[in-house]
């Protein structure tokens, strides 16, 4: 679908999914189907960037992707969104080029080539050549618009980096008249290359060290987490991954190291260990991987320093965060407790605690003054060794689903101003929504002999916000004889929006006199 610019009206209706497109006064339709049983109305305007969400319906959102087209206006493509990708050998690389009159008379006949060397220019944006025709194209005076032409490649195969250029070329024609009156017509080319290096595929392991404690009490213990991840093209082999602890630092549990025969692209792998501090002093935690490509060359690399500090004496503070229950329902309302504990041996000051609350959820009482959007401020001017402090406020949960509470962050100072921060483990919970069921019902009749068959058609949707399970639907009917489907209906489950149809079909006997032929159902279901 082209939106591009235009003004559309979208609906959303039992099954389908329908979008009229304002083109010049004349509305042209569109269906896609595969939508819920919602209904919902929007009328705009839609920019012709990669995907634009024009509606939520429910859990769900409606999502058009418009026609990306190998021209296009440069206001109307959202360019930001284009991923600065390194050419990796045989892997796709995307890639633009503004086209714009920056001279003051029309161009004509605007013609772009495309020279790929070595490229494999995929079916993409409907470019099925190497010349793309933009036609006349005015100068900024004029009301010219920049043209933006957008190529999606296949990067070359290479063993080793090679250089692998992409030339793109512009003819056009000015026209004009001269001073003797006689129309006059140029030819120009204009040629641009972008100098590209493809590079071949490799390992590319990212490593990330978690330091529980990163500045210690002397005789203090820390938990370190070291995680490794290929995030190359091809696997890595006989990895080993050793964390080198200096002398300061002693191991007391776990091992710091690890080896492994391979990991794949997309694959990672982790250990952990718990360290003491046997001695005041700055130290630097460091992981160093050795491992071999699939040729068998080997390589190292290790990862960025940690620092860790070891005092003699400092404040610390131990925070955590509460809630009293994990699994709530919809609207539902939660207590958080914070408690902040200095489980260091020297007083702390000027301490910061700050609090964010999900969007998911709403706050309802607090007894703190700074309170700043979904965000709660405490402070508190001096904590001394052992002492505990205990904060509390209650929200409300607004969507279900599984969420988040983020930890909290405390920062602080000793009274030698030096600075401390830490952040508090976070918190799941698990929010249930409130299933609905709304059942609606229509009648088909067909003449027999000596009698009717009349088709009861029944259909059941979940209109809440949460999973309906395990629902028994029974129905009772007051004359005639069952001939076709089943009078119970059961369905494991409906998550919200969805809906299941049934039908069963009574033979009832033609009388003399008018009758009431009735159906009762009776259901229930769980959260």
């Amino acid at each position: 679908i082209e939106l591009d610019g235009y003004t559309f009206k979208a609906e959303a209706t039992a099954g389908s999914f329908k979008i009229d497109v304002n083109k010049n006064g004349v509305l042209d339709s569109y269906e896609i189907f595969g939508i819920g049983d919602s209904f919902a109305t929007i009328t705009g305007d839609c920019i012709n960037t990669r995907s634009y969400t024009i509606m939520n319906i429910g859990d769900g959102t409606v999502t058009l992707k418009p026609d990306v087209r190998e021209l296009m206006n440069y206001d109307d493509f959202n360019l930001t969104e284009m991923d600065t990708t390194v050419p990796v050998s045989g892997k796709e690389i995307y890639m633009y080029a503004v086209i714009e009159n920056v001279g003051n008379y029309k161009a004509s006949d605007v013609v772009v080539s495309v020279d790929h060397f070595g490229y494999t220019l995929l079916s993409y944006c409907n470019i099925s050549s190497n010349y793309i025709y933009v036609g006349d194209m005015e100068t900024q005076e004029e009301g010219g618009i920049k043209k933006v032409i957008l190529l999606r490649l296949k990067a070359p195969i290479v063993s080793y980096e090679e250089y692998h250029p992409i030339t793109i070329g512009v003819n056009y024609k000015m026209e004009y008249v001269n001073i003797e009156g006689e129309d006059v017509e140029e030819n120009f080319q204009e040629e641009f290359k972008q100098n590209i290096n493809v590079y071949p595929k490799t390992v590319q392991l990212d490593i990330k060290q978690f330091v529980s404690y990163k500045k210690l009490i002397l005789g203090e213990e820390s938990d370190v987490t070291v995680t490794v991840e290929n995030t190359g093209d091809l696997k890595a082999y006989d990895l080993e991954i050793t964390d080198y602890l200096p002398s300061g630092l002693e191991l007391t549990e776990g091992e710091a190291s690890k080896t492994l025969d391979e990991l794949s692209p997309g694959e990672s792998t982790e250990f952990s260990y718990r360290m003491k501090a046997k001695e005041i002093g700055d130290y630097e935690l460091i992981t160093k991987v050795r491992y071999k490509d699939e040729r068998g060359e080997s390589y190292e690399m290790q990862s960025f320093p940690v620092s860790i500090i070891v005092y003699k004496e400092f404040p610390r503070l131990d925070m955590r965060k509460n809630i009293d229950k994990t699994n709530i329902v919809i609207n539902e309302h939660i207590i958080v407790v914070l408690v902040v504990t200095n489980t260091g041996n020297k007083p702390a000051k000027d301490i910061v605690i700050v609090d964010s609350i999900p969007e998911e959820f709403s706050l309802t009482s607090s007894k703190e003054e700074e309170i700043t959007g979904n965000v709660n401020v405490f402070k508190i001017d001096r904590m001394n060794p052992n002492e505990k402090k205990v904060f509390s406020y209650i929200i409300k949960a607004d969507e279900p689903g599984k969420h988040t509470l983020k930890g909290c962050k405390v920062r602080y100072s000793d009274y030698e101003n030096n600075y401390f921060e830490y952040e508090s483990p976070d918190v799941n919970i698990d929010v249930s929504g409130i299933p609905k069921l709304n059942l609606e019902y229509s009648l088909s009749r067909e003449s027999v002999q000596d009698g009717e068959l009349l088709t009861v058609i029944g259909k059941v949707s979940n209109i809440g916000n949460g999973l309906a399970k395990n629902i028994t639907l029974e129905h009772v009917y007051n004359k005639g004889e069952l001939v076709d489907g089943d009078l119970k209906k059961e369905i494991e489950n409906l998550k919200n929006g969805e809906y299941q149809i049934y039908k069963f079909t009574i033979r009832v006997p033609i009388s003399s006199t008018a009758y009431d032929f009735s159906v009762d159902v009776t259901y229930s279901y769980y959260d």
